[in-house]
């Protein structure tokens, strides 16, 4: 059985290995996760699936971390 929070919770586990480690960023994308979530199912989409879904459109944790190292330099 699909449980939304655990899978929520192992998805901050790879952004923490990825290295985005600082809370500012990994609350954004917990929040814009939740968010998107919360539209697919408004959508009709079960949990499962909208989760799948919106870890796709934030993306991958290393690209993520590079692109927030990009923005602290600037």
């Amino acid at each position: 059985m699909f449980n939304l929070e655990q899978s929520i919770v192992e998805w901050r586990q790879q952004m923490l290995v990825a290295g985005i480690k600082t809370p500012v960023p990994l609350e954004e994308l917990e929040n814009h996760l939740r968010d998107e979530i919360e539209r697919q199912t408004k959508m009709g989409l079960n949990e499962q699936k909208a989760f799948e879904i919106s870890v796709k459109q934030i993306g991958q944790p290393e690209p993520l971390h590079r692109e927030f190292k990009k923005s602290e330099r600037t």
